[in-house]
């Protein structure tokens, strides 16, 4: 969730151990959509900050009668405007749940939809775009770092549904 990081490189720190995503060569199409989605996001200096939790995955998750009863891992507690905490929430929410590592496009967009249901109202094209925005910038650091060690599944999975996703976020 690191897009508004004060570092001058395009990567935050890493948040698991491996090579520093800066340093790392290519792949050329991950760093230019992110590139472009931290342009967007960092575009939205203006919308009020909301609290939430920057790593919604399954695994940190706790389930009773299809209720949500706990979420883990409050270090991951973010200040951003409320599209992006959203957006990557939508973009990751089955990670870790058996051999899951993202959402796929649709269930992005029902995640999105779900929520806006749930908060009573639906929001304006710039707050889509944003939401897209934010899921495509954590799609492309954990695909950054898939490449960075050798390649693997976050990378794969961005590669098929990376025009997509730009294409939703505007970019």
């Amino acid at each position: 969730m690191g897009w508004d990081h004060t570092g001058e490189q395009l990567w935050p720190a890493r948040d698991t151990p491996g090579p520093v995503l800066h340093e790392q060569p290519g792949p050329d199409w991950v760093d230019e959509v992110a590139v472009a989605a931290r342009t967007l996001l960092l575009s939205a200096s203006d919308l009020p900050l909301v609290l939430g939790h920057g790593d919604w995955e399954s695994q940190n998750l706790r389930w009773v009668d299809r209720r949500p009863r706990a979420v883990h891992d409050w270090d991951s507690l973010i200040a951003q405007p409320e599209p992006a905490v959203v957006g990557a929430a939508a973009a990751v929410w089955p990670a870790g749940a058996g051999s899951r590592h993202a959402a796929t496009v649709q269930e992005s967009e029902a995640f999105l939809d779900a929520y806006q249901h749930a908060a009573g109202r639906t929001w304006k094209n710039r707050d889509q775009r944003l939401a897209w925005a934010s899921g495509l910038w954590l799609r492309t650091y954990n695909a950054k770092k898939d490449a960075a060690d050798g390649g693997g599944p976050q990378l794969d999975l961005l590669a098929n549904e990376v025009d997509q996703r730009r294409r939703l976020a505007g970019l």
